[in-house]
């Protein structure tokens, strides 16, 4: 449910033209509740973005960076269909 507090994924434009992937951990009582759709709205929101999508969220929430995952999974690690890769080449890394 979009009202629930829950983990969630999403991507953003900035009106600087950046764009950010976000991933919210939740359902980890002491550590992270989670943001309804509402908040992340207004999450997003704050960071200047103007054009945004919430991806697959809940147990399906991780972000990978460098084969690490950089997010705290509210259970084991789980098989997902799809994701987003971002692959930067060195040529523009600097």
């Amino acid at each position: 449910m979009l009202t629930n507090r829950d983990p969630r994924t999403a991507i953003g434009v900035r009106y600087d033209g950046k764009v950010l992937l976000i991933t919210v951990d939740g359902r980890q009582p002491g550590y992270s509740l989670g943001l309804s759709s509402r908040e992340l709205a207004g999450y997003l929101v704050s960071l200047g973005v103007k054009d945004a999508a919430m991806l697959d969220g809940g147990a399906s929430t991780q972000m990978v960076i460098e084969n690490e995952t950089v997010n705290r999974l509210p259970a084991r690690e789980r098989m997902l269909g799809g994701g987003i890769v971002v692959i930067v080449s060195k040529d523009l890394a600097n």
